[in-house]
């Protein structure tokens, strides 16, 4: 009896320290990351803003339903993180829905509101049922009637979903949504507006970058003559390779923008280069582009200098080797003026960025002044340049090219310039200006607040490429000779959140996922030695654990 009693009250302390297990594990939610990348770990920053939220906020995921597996890995780790979210605050909901689920009316007025709000679904083909299959990757984060959208599927590099794009996905995740949640408590949506009116960049151009802003941002265009002053609310703004001469009154606005605290981008062609001639002629010379802007950043710390650089680290081009059948024949050759810029680790703009493409940048010289200066991109290691005029030929390529003229390292072509600026028209202000001025009730600057502004020397880097086929743009950074996407659109949404005070969140960005794969080859050669070991290894594992036990209980109980 005694015996008894002792094997029941064993029973019951085993079940009662389960069950205080387990209440510890729900209250406390102990977990341990063993992965080299931390990808299951939460940062302080996400932490600290998912704890903050004290108001109901839902999070829909419409990445669910039958998917294929590519597709299913990547709403696994989408819920796992929203899983962690949930658990440090029980203020944030998770649903899952399916947009393809449910009566037609549902379907087509849920697509009608992705399109709406700039959406595009993933199209794949299923060749055993022969039938087109929509793949909705976005989720929708709302409090209350503010509403934020978060593309779960980053661009593929090769135009398909593949591990790299699904890993690459993954690593950007949690800066997403905790970049979402940032902006649906903000006060209002900001404004980054594009000028006009001297040759820059038209809507069409810039297409693929301003869909990836809208998804945060408002974007718009000003032309700076139609306007007596640059408003406050615009919070960046972005000059984008103009091709035509700014007028003092259009600085003196630019000057007072800054003056006030704004932001400015400066995507700057300092050398005019028409590739047109060069493919038809051969050759091109190529002169300074008279934007009547170098006083302007000269004051502000920045020289464009008045040259082009030539890099071993390149892209390549196509060029014409001969005729057959009446076809020119082309094959591609390293073009030196077309940069595989090296972004730099000194800033969260550029670090932990892939590769970015530059065409005919210049070296970009910073002055001594009070400001900080922070190189962004380079042009690597091998690199030299050729001053104005620069003769541009094709017949450069035919060359094996000399390593010793290749004699500079770490050019520069994009700068970050932070601090109080002086205004360039101090003790210069005309009537005219003073006027406009006075008409807006503002009085003039001669030094600005504490501000930022990014100088790049290629006004190429927003510049989108254009599908004749789908008749849409392609996406920004994209190269169709090497047939892969460059990180431009990265690094100038980067340049955009950095300078609307979302620098906390940068380093989420730059988080990677190493991908482990499998040597392919040397699966291909032994498939049937690694699928036979599959099969029969854990049976002959179950045997041996089997025969194991029975001998041991054999051994045991053969005295009793």
């Amino acid at each position: 009896m005694k015996a008894l009693f002792g094997k029941i009250w064993t029973v019951v302390m085993i079940v009662i320290g389960l069950v205080l297990i387990n209440i510890l594990a729900e209250r406390w939610n102990p977990k341990w990351d063993f992965t080299d990348d931390q990808r299951f770990t939460l940062s302080s920053t996400t932490h600290d803003l998912v704890q903050a939220i004290s108001q109901p906020v839902m999070i829909t995921v419409y990445l669910t339903g039958d998917l294929p597996a590519i597709f299913t890995r990547l709403e696994k780790n989408t819920a796992n993180l929203l899983n962690q979210f949930n658990r440090q605050n029980p203020n944030i909901s998770i649903r899952f829905d399916n947009p393809s689920v449910g009566s037609m009316e549902d379907i087509n007025r849920q697509r009608e509101e992705f399109i709406q709000n700039g959406l595009v679904p993933v199209r794949l083909s299923i060749k055993e049922e022969s039938t087109e299959k929509l793949i909705f990757p976005y989720a929708l984060v709302q409090f209350g009637m503010k509403r934020v959208y978060v593309n779960l599927l980053e661009s593929e590099r090769a135009g398909v979903p593949n591990d790299q794009s699904i890993a690459r996905s993954t690593a950007l995740l949690e800066y997403k949504f905790t970049s979402a949640l940032m902006r649906l408590f903000q006060e209002r949506k900001k404004n980054v507006v594009f000028t006009a009116g001297h040759g820059e960049l038209n809507p069409a151009e810039t297409a693929d970058w301003e869909r990836s802003l809208r998804s945060y941002f408002n974007t718009s265009r000003v032309n700076l003559d139609s306007i007596v002053a640059i408003p406050e609310q615009i919070d960046v703004l972005v000059i984008a390779k103009p091709t035509e001469p700014f007028s003092e009154k259009d600085k003196f606005k630019i000057d007072q923008y800054l003056m006030q605290g704004g932001n400015l981008m400066f995507l700057i062609d300092r050398m005019q280069v028409s590739e047109d001639s060069l493919r038809h002629q051969g050759y091109y010379v190529s002169t300074p582009y008279n934007l009547n802007l170098d006083d302007l950043l000269f004051k502000y710390g920045i020289r464009i200098q008045s040259n082009l650089i030539l890099s071993m680290e390149n892209t390549r081009r196509p060029m014409i080797v001969g005729q057959m059948g009446g076809q020119n024949q082309y094959e591609l050759f390293p073009w030196y003026y077309y940069l595989a810029a090296i972004p730099s680790d000194q800033s969260p703009i550029s670090n932990g960025l892939d590769r970015i493409q530059l065409k005919y940048a210049s070296v970009i010289e910073p002055l001594e002044t009070s400001t900080r200066k922070t190189p962004l991109l380079s042009a690597g290691t091998y690199a030299r340049y050729q001053f104005n005029p620069v003769e541009i030929a094709l017949d450069i390529v035919r060359y094996e090219p000399d390593l010793s003229a290749f004699n500079h390292s770490n050019l520069t072509m994009a700068y970050l310039v932070e601090g109080e600026f002086e205004s360039l028209y101090q003790n210069r202000v005309t009537t005219g200006m003073q006027e406009g001025l006075d008409e807006l009730g503002l009085t003039f600057k001669a030094k600005s607040e504490p501000t930022r502004i990014l100088v790049v020397s290629d006004g190429d880097i927003a510049r989108n490429g254009f599908d004749p086929q789908r008749r849409q743009p392609q996406p920004l950074g994209f190269d169709p000779y090497e047939n892969y996407t460059f990180d431009n659109k990265a690094f100038l949404d980067n340049a955009v959140e950095y300078l609307t005070g979302m620098q906390t969140i940068l380093p989420l960005r730059a988080k990677k996922l190493e991908l482990r794969l499998l040597n392919q080859q040397e699966v291909d050669k032994h498939r049937t030695w690694i699928q036979a070991i599959n099969a029969i290894y854990p049976i002959v594992l179950i045997m041996l654990f089997s025969f194991g036990w029975r001998f041991w209980r054999k051994k045991k109980y053969a005295g009793i």
